[in-house]
């Protein structure tokens, strides 16, 4: 999923969106561990959420994005609460801010950090925002929109859903706010 694109979920196994579990093609980094960082942006009783139109053009590609929340790779010398931030808004285009970390899964070559981020701006109702993070060359074109908590928790692909009974809805944003 190069730089963006969220990937795995709770269960510890990596799933594609057409079921199965273990771990995919796009988790092997190098022989070591790959660190994520996967965010849930919330607006009231509502989280941002997203599918994706790939433009590699690779048939493995096409299809497989599903229903999904920001989030990509951590890089070096970057923290995963930095890295949430950045992904954040090199998916969505939006500002931003770190509101709490929800979770830290670690299994086999993988280890992934969730974060609920506080939106600091507005935001339209729907949008499509292009992701340019690893060049000038459009990675891929986010079809974003704003889903009730409620509904997202059972609609998201890769087991995503599970870390959002962690979020009660706008009270709950930034009760335990990390540096």
């Amino acid at each position: 999923l190069g730089g963006g694109g969220a990937a795995g979920g709770p269960g510890g196994g990596i799933a594609s969106a057409r079921g199965g579990g273990g771990v995919t093609r796009s988790h092997w980094y190098r022989g070591r561990v790959r660190r994520r960082a996967l965010t849930y942006i919330t607006r009231g009783d509502e989280v941002l959420v997203f599918t994706h139109r790939p433009f590699s053009r690779q048939p493995e590609d096409v299809g497989e994005s599903g229903l999904q929340v920001p989030a990509g790779t951590v890089r070096a010398g970057e923290s995963p609460s930095e890295a949430a931030v950045r992904e954040a808004r090199e998916e969505t285009g939006l500002d931003v801010r770190l509101g709490r970390r929800l979770s830290v899964r670690a299994a086999d070559d993988h280890e992934q950090h969730f974060f609920q981020l506080e939106l600091t701006g507005a935001a339209p109702e729907a949008w499509d925002h292009d992701e340019k993070s690893d060049g000038p060359r459009t990675q891929y074109t986010f079809s974003l929109f704003w889903l009730p908590i409620q509904r997202s928790r059972h609609a998201l692909d890769f087991g995503l859903g599970a870390y959002l009974y962690d979020i009660a809805g706008p009270s709950r944003v930034g009760e335990s706010s990390i540096a």
